[in-house]
């Protein structure tokens, strides 16, 4: 008969419920943390990428209102001033439409041609006019809207003006932009937007 040598034995060591009940515990700990991480970055992106929508929602409401306003004044300042044949220089508009307290709600009184949408309407009359329908159009289309007509070239009477919209918490009078502002390029400030005006 042949002798087989025999196999030492190995002794195998079973865990013990109670460990193994441990190492899932720890394993669940460790995949919860990574879904709660996981969560978190995700609601956090959402809600960046909702503010950056809103944020861009409003500068395109601020330049369509600029937009206008540039349409308005393009027609003013090819127009002549009711009564006259005098035409309306980029001087006149200038100090009457950075003249306007736009820290204040701006009112308009209608005279006997009444809105001067159909014209017959001072230079006066108009730019309280213009200058009432944008300050509501600017108010009533972006949150905490403000708007103000400032004087970016002192210097040169003959340069336009810049149009500073703000909102939310932003105060319009913190958009000046005077620096950036060169050429007619807008500036793109944080919850502000600033276009020069060139007539």
């Amino acid at each position: 008969m042949a002798h087989h040598p025999t196999l030492p034995r190995v002794a195998v060591v079973t865990p013990s419920p109670s460990s193994q009940a441990g190492s899932s515990l720890i394993e669940i700990l460790i995949a919860t943390a990574i879904f709660s991480i996981a969560i978190v970055t995700f609601i956090a992106l959402q809600s960046k990428s909702m503010q950056l929508s809103t944020e861009s929602y409003s500068k395109t409401q601020a330049a369509i209102v600029v937009d206008g306003i540039m349409g308005r004044l393009q027609a003013q300042a090819n127009s002549a001033v009711t009564g006259t044949t005098t035409f309306v220089t980029v001087g006149q508009l200038k100090n009457a439409y950075t003249g306007q307290n736009w820290s204040s709600t701006i009112t308009y009184t209608a005279g006997g041609s009444g809105d001067c949408d159909s014209g017959g309407c001072s230079l006066n009359q108009m730019v309280t006019y213009n200058s009432s329908q944008v300050q509501t159009l600017v108010r009533s289309s972006l949150p905490n809207g403000q708007i103000r007509m400032y004087d970016c070239f002192p210097t040169n009477p003959n340069y336009g003006f810049c149009v500073a919209i703000a909102w939310q918490e932003k105060d319009v009078a913190e958009c000046d932009g005077t620096e950036t502002v060169t050429g007619g390029v807008a500036e793109l400030e944080d919850k502000c937007y600033i276009q020069y005006i060139g007539l």
